[in-house]
């Protein structure tokens, strides 16, 4: 079971119902928290499952986090977002989230990912 230490957070109101995207990426979008888009820069994880707009958003962004898998990504490997907010492996022009600290075998699998500085990767 992946395990967390939680460095930095932050709460804001959510742009929608959030309520299937506890651990992935979310995205600031007219100053609300919004699911994050593939390759999509982001604000942190989602840690909790607001159901409804305007519900309070639990967002941490530093330190290691649980996030959501979209697919198998490996040890070490530098992630990104999916379409859907899951971890995925960064490519080129993707902004670059954390760095998985285990492995994912399949999609929607907890991984453990270290938060690091947000840059696309050219």
């Amino acid at each position: 079971m992946a395990t967390e230490n939680v460095q930095s957070s932050i709460t804001l109101a959510s742009a929608a119902d959030l309520s299937s995207s506890q651990y992935c990426f979310v995205k600031l979008s007219a100053g609300l928290a919004a699911l994050c888009g593939a390759g999509e820069d982001a604000i942190g994880v989602l840690q909790n499952d607001p159901a409804a707009a305007a519900r309070a958003a639990e967002i941490a962004d530093g330190g290691i986090i649980k996030v959501k898998a979209g697919d198998v990504v490996a040890q070490d490997a530098n992630v990104a977002s999916d379409s859907t907010g899951r971890a995925v492996t960064a490519v080129s022009g993707d902004y670059m989230l954390g760095k998985a600290l285990e492995a994912s075998t399949a999609a929607n699998q907890i991984i453990r990912v270290l938060r690091t500085s947000r840059n696309p990767i050219l």
